[in-house]
């Protein structure tokens, strides 16, 4: 509901952006501080719509991370899990990458779906109003974004993948670092 009304918003501020450069161009005062009226109305009501889906976005991560260490921690603690974690070298301080890895999950994927839902709610809003303008403009923009997608993908998908999981790794061990650090301070 909230992307809706932000889609609209953003839909209403291309109309008032028009208005706006209409009336400067075609030098219409009246006009130009109609246009300037409609951009407060639409900075008032969207200030307020944008603070409660940053506030809602950020309330669904916190419960879902909540509940996601929760049962990770469960299932770490459940029978010998976390003794033949501790034993297996393949994985580096599983008790951070726990804490770290859950906070990171969920706030991504909280924010790639916002994102993509935003996007395409936007996508919707906007075909219409460009359809009304060229038909064959929507179907150039659909197909170029298609292939532009998809060679950005196949380019630098997968490296963006390692160089995550190499930052990932790398961070684990220097917190571990530090608390051992900490740790043995006196000897140091």
């Amino acid at each position: 509901v909230l992307l809706g009304g932000e889609s609209m918003l953003l839909v209403w501020f291309s109309y008032a952006q028009k208005a706006f450069t209409t009336s400067m161009s075609e030098k219409k005062e009246g006009d130009f501080w109609q246009a300037v009226g409609s951009y407060m109305k639409i900075v008032l009501i969207a200030c307020p719509i944008f603070a409660l889906t940053e506030f809602a976005e950020a309330r669904f991560v916190f419960q879902w991370r909540k509940w996601l260490t929760r049962h990770c921690m469960q299932q770490y603690w459940s029978g010998r899990c976390f003794y033949n974690v501790a034993r297996d070298d393949m994985i580096d301080h599983p008790d951070q990458r726990i804490c770290e890895d859950v906070n990171h999950f969920t706030s991504r994927a909280c924010s790639l779906l916002m994102k993509v839902a935003a996007k395409l709610v936007n996508v919707v809003s906007f075909v219409a109003v460009l359809w009304s303008i060229s038909p064959s403009l929507v179907v150039f923009l659909v197909i170029y974004s298609l292939i532009t997608t998809i060679v950005t993908t196949l380019i630098f998908g997968e490296r963006l993948e390692k160089l995550e999981l190499k930052s990932r790794i790398t961070e684990a061990e220097f917190r571990c670092n530090m608390m051992r650090g900490r740790e043995h301070s006196e000897e140091i």
